[in-house]
């Protein structure tokens, strides 16, 4: 990797990083903090970095994942899924909110993540796989089952 594939990068892709550490810390500090250890642990690893294993998006979210375990095993904390309070973009009302919420909470943790990388940050299913070790085709399955879940708790609900 360049130094002009680590800038372009780090343009395309900042807010998306720092989105993903917001999205698990809720602290804005933190995940300021968070992100920059990211870069700078990408800047410091390019020359190890190989197009052949990895694309540079799948990289950059598996250090983004590797700086995140060594926060929460430095901090030794742990976030339950009815602590989180998920940020939500647009203008929706605390009932929809809580309604989301309550969807969510029927996904699985790797259901979650999966739709969280899809939806949230965008990534494709590809970029995915690389990243959390599955074949496309699982990411791809365990989509579709997660959507159809929170389809079916959204309809009886």
């Amino acid at each position: 990797m360049t130094i002009k594939d680590f800038e372009q990068l780090y343009s395309d892709n900042f807010d998306r990083v720092f989105h993903f550490f917001f999205y698990n810390l809720k602290n804005r500090a933190e995940a300021e903090d968070l992100t920059s250890i990211t870069f700078l642990k990408l800047y410091s690893n390019m020359d190890h970095y190989d197009g052949r294993k990895a694309l540079p998006i799948t990289y950059l979210f598996g250090i983004a994942r590797n700086v995140l375990n060594d926060y929460y095993r430095a901090s030794h904390e742990s976030v339950d899924i009815e602590e989180v309070n998920y940020d939500i973009k647009t203008e929706e009302n605390f009932d929809d909110r809580l309604f989301l919420f309550e969807i969510l909470s029927v996904l699985s943790e790797k259901e979650r993540q999966i739709l969280y990388f899809k939806y949230y940050i965008g990534m494709t299913a590809r970029e995915i796989s690389e990243m959390i070790g599955l074949s496309v085709t699982n990411v791809t399955s365990i989509c579709g089952r997660a959507l159809k879940k929170a389809r079916q708790f959204y309809e009886k609900n």
